[in-house]
């Protein structure tokens, strides 16, 4: 079914449909106050495959061998994110490589996430498994990626970056959740709790409680718990969860000026990304005020207008 990711971030912990639209809530007296730029702004960039790259993934310079690659980002934070061709050279490895977090997304994608040290504009990757090197050249930019015992050397045109801007610049890290808001009509009457962190089953079970009714089937695994939601520039998002699993799609502003801003979803065994809701991002104390609106559609076929307004610190 339909999920929509922040309502399955901080609200929509199930396999639920959700039918989102806008929210904002301006604190009393309070003025936004924008974050400094994360550390790896100059290197993060995004390449993505197209036309006969899609088919094998980019070129090797060296040897004109397709590397299985279809898509390559750094980020402001240090990662290093892969969109790999299942099957191929440098998917075969991962199984057994160390500290590698991986992310199936059907049978034509498989996402590779690491976190990496930051050497000039070299990313170290960790345990080990090797680095990749970002040069920019004009437009341009190569990308000499060695891993497991492969060398990879592709020149490429990166896709387009969102303008630097506060707020832009203010999103685009990782962020911890530090509280989640949750509010939620059942039977007409309004019920509220605020949560520490984002531990998805516990939030799950209170809104069980509340009368939601949630089918077997679509409650959530062990290990839900949000452990970081990050952004990058490069207008990717990706939510890490306890049971080191990983949803990423893609994210762009809306209403910059209004902190609104758009995301796609990619569940697993999906095709394309589809466009998904609206929700608000605005930033106070040094923290990220995350907000959405959304209606559950409840397995008994009733519907909950609901709200969620998730706290980010930082990382």
């Amino acid at each position: 079914m339909k999920k929509t990711l922040f309502a399955l971030a901080t609200l929509a912990f199930f396999g639920l449909a959700f039918t989102a639209c806008g929210g904002d809530d301006e604190p009393s007296g309070k003025t936004e106050q924008f974050l400094s730029a994360a550390p790896n702004t100059d290197t993060a960039v995004r390449v993505d495959a197209s036309g006969d790259d899609l088919v094998g993934g980019f070129k090797d310079e060296t040897t004109g061998e397709s590397t299985g690659i279809v898509s390559a980002e750094t980020t402001e934070d240090g990662k290093v994110v892969l969109g790999i061709i299942p099957g191929t050279k440098l998917d075969r490895p991962t199984v057994t490589m160390p500290g590698v977090k991986k992310k199936n997304i059907n049978a034509l994608l498989t996402i590779l996430f690491f976190d990496c040290t930051l050497n000039g504009n070299t990313y170290v990757l960790p345990n080990n498994l090797g680095s990749l090197t970002v040069i920019k050249e004009g437009k341009i930019w190569k990308f000499i990626l060695k891993i497991y015992e492969y060398t990879f050397t592709f020149t490429l045109t990166p896709s387009e970056k969102l303008p630097a801007s506060d707020r832009t610049t203010s999103l685009a890290r990782d962020w911890k959740v530090k509280e989640s808001q949750v509010q939620t009509k059942v039977g007409g009457v309004t019920v509220a709790r605020n949560f520490n962190g984002c531990n998805l089953k516990e939030i799950e079970a209170w809104i069980i409680k509340q009368g939601v009714h949630i089918a077997d089937k679509d409650k959530l695994p062990a290990g839900s718990n949000i452990v970081c939601l990050g952004f990058t520039a490069s207008k990717t998002y990706y939510i890490k969860y306890e049971n080191k699993n990983i949803d990423a799609a893609d994210w762009w502003w809306a209403n910059e000026k209004n902190g609104e801003l758009k995301y796609t979803w990619r569940g697993d065994d999906m095709g394309n990304a589809y466009e998904d809701g609206i929700c608000t991002a605005k930033f106070y104390d040094g923290d990220c005020q995350l907000t959405i609106e959304a209606t559950i559609h409840g397995a008994d076929g009733n519907t909950y207008p609901s709200k969620v307004v998730a706290t980010l610190v930082d990382k």
